[in-house]
């Protein structure tokens, strides 16, 4: 889903030393859905990213999504289990600026991270048990911003 995102601009002075106005910080949040295979219903996912993008092109960034109720069906859980699932990434950005302000920008993206799984089931004496475990996890997306300003949109 599309999302807005933020750049901030670098270009300060700094005595003799001109930051370079071609760098910018990037903020984005997201809310989207989960679906298909074992995730059905779907359910709300939200998060957000921060990352930094050197003379335009290349970039790294930091991802974190959160699923407080993910609905997944699986005899392992039990039928109706809605853990909490929540991810973690570190990706690398490439981008290619296009027009003459730069407004549109195409970009891939891609790292690696952690997904984590919470949840809360009972034993056979009808006890809580908190299960908690966290995996290595990838992603890899593409996508385009549109700016204007320092203001824009994320897709």
């Amino acid at each position: 889903m599309p999302t807005m995102s933020m750049a901030q601009t670098s270009g300060t002075t700094t005595g003799l030393i001109t930051a370079d106005p071609d760098s910018h910080w990037l903020v984005s949040g997201f809310v989207g859905s989960n679906f298909a295979m074992n995730a059905s219903p779907g359910s709300a996912d939200f998060g957000g990213s921060i990352g930094y993008l050197f003379k335009d092109k290349v970039g790294a960034e930091l991802v974190t999504g959160f699923t407080p109720n993910f609905q997944h069906q699986s005899a392992f859980f039990g039928l109706g289990i809605t853990p909490q699932v929540n991810n973690y990434m570190g990706n690398v950005i490439g981008a290619l600026p296009l027009g003459a302000d730069a407004a549109w920008v195409p970009y891939i993206s891609g790292g690696a991270g952690a997904i984590s799984l919470d949840a809360t089931l009972a034993d056979t004496a009808g006890n809580a048990v908190e299960l908690s475990s966290s995996r290595f996890g990838g992603d890899i997306g593409a996508g385009v911003m549109g700016f204007r300003g320092n203001w824009g949109v994320q897709g």
